[in-house]
C-alpha cells in the first residue's frame, strides 16, 4: 500500500473524535479508498479489532441493496450489535446513497460511531446536506500525486533516476495513484487516464448536473483543458462555439464549468474584484485536477515534454546539500 503520510498526519487528530464525521472528497481515483485503508492500517496497528471496522463501498454491486439509507442505517446498526468500544464506520463513494445524511447523522448522535465518508462530487458538502451536519464534520479534499509521492513510487518501480527524468514523466502521465500499478508509458497510461476522464464525465458531471446536451458538454471540457491556465470567460467560450457553429449561452457554459468543478474535474482560479454577473464576461482561470488527464485527453504537448529534460538539466546533480536548494527551499523542500 502506498503510503501518503502528509494526508494521514492531517486526519490522525480527528480519530476517535466521534462527534464529528470526516469527509474525503476529490476526483474519482485520486486516492480517497487509499486514504481510508491508511486509517483502517492505523486503526489496526493500535489493536482495533476488525469486528469494529465496518466497511462498505457503494460503487460495489455487493451493496446495492444498502442505497436507501434507512438499510443502510439497520445493517450498520446489525453489523455493530454485540461490539465493545468504539465502531470505526468506512462508507465509501457514499453520494450513491438517497438522503444520505439521514443515516450518518443518526450514527453520528451515538457516541460510540466513528465515522468516515468519501464521495466524489461537491454536492456531498452543499447547503441542503449540511444543514443536517452543521458543525459536525470536517473535510479533506485528496488530491492526485504530488510530485514528492510520484518520485517515491517512480523510484520503487525503476530504481535510481534523475530528477529530470522523474519530472518528464509527471508532467506527461500526472499523479494518479492507479498508473503505480502501470508500466509508464503512453500506450498503457493513456487508456487508463481515458477511462478515468469518462467515469468522471458521466458519473460526476452529467447525471449529478443533470446535464442532456453531452455534446457540448464534451467540446466545452475539451476547450478547457486545451486552454488550461490561461484567462478566459463564459461569453468567450460561448463567442467560440458560435464560430465552430454551435450556438449557446454564457450561462449555459458557465453551469457546465461549475459542475466540472463540483465534480473536482476543473479547479478556478476565482477573481476577487469583480461583483455580481460580471463573472460572466471577467477574465478567470480553470486548471485541471491532473495534467495526466488532459495529456491523455487532449493529446501530448510532445514539444514541450522534449524540452523539459534539457530545462532541467541543472536539477539532475541536485540533492539536500544542494546550494540551489538553501536558496530556494520552498521550491525544492518536497523532494527529498
Amino acid at each position: 500500500m502506498i503510503q501518503r503520510p502528509v494526508y494521514l498526519k492531517r486526519i490522525e487528530p480527528f480519530i476517535n473524535k466521534t462527534e464529528l464525521v470526516k469527509i474525503f472528497t476529490g476526483i474519482r481515483r485520486c486516492g480517497k479508498s487509499m486514504m481510508m485503508e491508511l486509517v483502517k492500517q492505523s486503526l489496526r496497528e493500535n489493536d482495533v479489532p476488525e469486528t469494529n471496522i465496518i466497511s462498505i463501498n457503494f460503487d460495489n454491486l455487493q451493496f446495492a441493496e444498502l442505497l436507501d439509507y434507512k438499510k443502510l442505517h439497520d445493517h450498520i446498526m446489525q453489523k455493530a450489535h454485540g461490539s465493545t468500544g468504539t465502531v470505526y464506520v468506512f462508507l465509501d463513494e457514499l453520494q450513491e446513497v438517497q438522503a444520505w445524511e439521514k443515516c450518518v447523522n443518526s450514527l453520528r448522535s451515538q457516541s460510540h460511531f466513528d465515522i468516515y465518508v468519501t464521495g466524489s462530487n461537491s454536492h456531498l458538502l452543499s447547503s441542503e446536506y449540511a444543514t443536517y451536519l452543521a458543525g459536525r464534520y470536517v473535510s479533506f479534499t485528496i488530491y492526485p500525486f504530488s510530485f514528492k509521492e510520484f518520485t517515491d513510487v517512480y523510484r520503487q518501480k525503476k530504481g535510481t533516476a534523475s530528477v529530470s527524468e522523474m519530472f518528464t514523466s509527471f508532467i506527461e502521465f500526472g499523479g494518479m495513484p492507479g498508473l503505480s500499478q502501470l508500466e509508464l508509458n503512453a500506450d498503457v497510461t493513456a487508456p487508463f487516464l481515458q477511462d478515468i476522464y469518462n467515469s468522471v464525465v458521466l458519473k460526476d458531471v452529467i447525471q449529478h448536473g443533470k446535464i442532456h446536451d453531452t455534446e457540448l458538454l464534451e467540446r466545452i471540457c475539451r476547450f478547457v483543458m486545451a486552454n488550461a491556465g490561461k484567462t478566459f470567460s463564459a461569453t468567450g467560450i460561448s463567442k467560440y462555439l458560435k464560430n465552430e457553429r454551435r450556438k449557446t449561452t454564457p450561462e449555459t457554459v458557465l453551469h457546465y464549468l461549475i459542475c466540472c468543478e463540483d465534480a473536482y474535474l476543473f479547479y478556478k482560479a476565482k477573481r476577487y474584484d469583480v461583483p455580481g454577473k460580471k463573472m460572466l464576461s471577467v477574465q478567470e482561470k480553470e486548471y485541471i485536477a491532473d495534467h495526466g488527464l488532459r495529456q491523455a485527453v487532449v493529446g501530448r504537448n510532445t514539444d514541450s515534454i522534449d524540452r523539459l529534460p534539457t530545462f532541467f538539466q541543472p536539477l539532475n546533480a541536485l540533492n539536500a546539500n544542494s546550494p540551489l536548494l538553501k536558496r530556494f527551499p520552498i521550491i525544492f523542500r518536497n523532494l527529498f
